[in-house]
């Protein structure tokens, strides 16, 4: 049963302790207004990330971003700039990103920058997957 770590209009981030991986469903494009996920939002968001993935000795992070909303573009360049940085010098073993992707384009475009950056930054394994259940599945085979 997966542990609700943060549960807010724009995204959902639990933790599965069975197969010791932290999931973040983004689910801004469920809302009418699809307005853009606001700096300091975006930027907690994945510093708790951070926090929870040390602090629980995650493996795994479930990236699901098939209803992603707006993320500013320069808020994509602090993710790859600054935040990818600053977890290389964090991680003390290995880490695997598991994406769902979007079925926007031009979501996935924005995307494919940051997985090659996070790629070259953070030396990682991104697995990608078109639904949970696959994505879920191969967690629980090779972690």
């Amino acid at each position: 049963m997966p542990e609700i770590i943060l549960d807010k209009p724009y995204a959902k981030l639990s933790y599965v302790r069975e197969a010791n991986y932290l999931a973040l469903v983004w689910k801004a494009d469920e809302s009418p207004a699809k307005e853009y996920i606001s700096e300091s939002d975006y930027k907690n968001l994945w510093l708790l990330i951070q926090d929870e993935f040390l602090k629980r000795k995650a493996q795994t992070v479930l990236v699901d971003q098939r209803h992603i909303g707006h993320i500013r573009i320069s808020l994509r360049a602090w993710l790859a700039m600054q935040y990818m940085p600053n977890v290389r010098k964090s991680l003390t073993g290995s880490l695997a990103v598991v994406l769902i992707e979007s079925k926007h384009m031009g979501k996935r475009v924005s995307f494919k920058y940051l997985a090659q950056a996070a790629k070259k930054i953070l030396n990682i394994d991104i697995q990608k997957f078109d639904s949970y259940e696959d994505a879920v599945a191969w967690i629980i085979k090779n972690r």
